[in-house]
């Protein structure tokens, strides 16, 4: 899936074919490696344990969020996983749990 949206990502923002200057393209690589991660997370619906069905669709907002270039979406983005991955390392739920 992955494969299908980063050529979105070259077009929304042109730092990602390495044109602007070195903070601009440290930012746009950073969030879309995290955008990514995201995208996995929201697909396999696997961070540490098993996530619930409303982590999944907030992974994948957060993934959207962090496609599309901007200071306002990108905080965005970051806030849905940091949620995502405090309600993973707080489940009770062991059962499926990874080390």
């Amino acid at each position: 899936m992955a494969g299908f949206i980063v050529p979105f990502m070259f077009v929304y923002n042109g730092a990602l074919l390495l044109e602007g200057h070195w903070y601009e393209l440290l930012l746009v690589v950073c969030t879309s490696i995290l955008g990514v991660f995201a995208l996995a997370v929201a697909i396999e619906g696997w961070l540490r344990r098993r996530l619930p069905w409303w982590c999944r669709v907030a992974a994948f907002l957060a993934a959207l969020l962090l496609i599309v270039p901007g200071w306002a979406t990108d905080l965005g983005g970051l806030a849905l996983m940091a949620l995502v991955y405090i309600v993973s390392r707080v489940s009770k739920d062991d059962r499926n749990a990874v080390l």
